[in-house]
């Protein structure tokens, strides 16, 4: 049997079937979705033996190797210094809590990276006022561990300046 003929007996095979089918369907709402569905096979059992007359291939240009992915480094940028400053508020809230109000907190981040990646923390306590009961506790050793632990970073990265 040629190609043709044997292309031609599937359109028709497949055009009985949709007949038979469309006499079981009840009258309804979802026969027509069933239709709709129905008549986009048909449109792929008429179209794919033509690709092949033209050597396209559907599952080449379907499958997912052709599709390329990007990263928005600018988006995922923009996420990180929202996380950044909400850090930077939970932080200043954190000093709060521990006496110490007014003081400025600047969160530096890694511009190019798939998660945040804190490069610093700069604690500028000149403006800010300590409570009576921890100007005595509260010294900057003690505050490099209140906040890198709170950060979950190293020690290294948090800098305090008076």
């Amino acid at each position: 049997m040629s190609y043709i003929s044997s292309y031609m007996l599937s359109i028709v095979g497949v055009v009985l079937l949709f007949i038979v089918i469309e006499l079981i369907l009840p009258n309804g709402k979802s026969a027509k979705y069933i239709r709709s569905i129905l008549g986009i096979f048909l449109v792929f059992v008429i179209v794919a033996p033509l690709a092949k007359l033209k050597n396209l291939d559907f599952n080449a240009l379907l499958s997912e190797n052709n599709v390329t992915y990007q990263l928005d480094y600018d988006y995922l940028y923009q996420l990180h210094l929202k996380e950044a400053q909400e850090l930077q508020q939970n932080i200043i809230l954190l000093l709060k809590d521990k006496g110490i109000e007014g003081a400025e907190v600047i969160v530096t981040i890694e511009q190019e990276s798939l998660d945040l990646q804190i490069n610093k923390i700069f604690v500028d306590l000149s403006g800010a006022v300590i409570s009576k009961n921890q100007e005595h506790i509260i010294n900057y050793t003690t505050l490099k561990t209140i906040i890198s632990e709170y950060a979950s970073i190293d020690k290294d990265k948090v800098v305090v300046n008076d």
